[in-house]
């Protein structure tokens, strides 16, 4: 993760410096340390996936049922004027 987004350089030549390394000791178990990741990466992003697909179903659920009593309700916050704007 290192060698994609730190925002050290110094940090991401380490991280590069040592997968190179670690690569060249043990080429086999590098390459399936490589391949687990990139199966657990694939397994986040599906999980990650399922559960937008699942809050977007909810939420189009909620707004099709009708506000009672004591019924929660989201609300999406509104930007408050500027205060300069109210003491002038």
């Amino acid at each position: 993760m290192n060698t994609r987004s730190h925002w050290n350089q110094a940090v991401i030549n380490l991280s590069q410096n040592v997968k190179k390394m670690l690569a060249e000791m043990d080429e086999e178990i590098f390459l399936a340390c490589k391949k687990e990741l990139g199966e657990e990466e694939e397994k986040r992003r599906i999980a990650e996936e399922k559960r937008k697909m699942i809050w977007e179903r909810l939420e189009s659920r909620a707004a099709l049922q009708p506000v009672t009593g004591n019924t929660a309700v989201l609300v999406m916050p509104t930007v408050a004027p500027p205060i300069t704007a109210a003491l002038t």
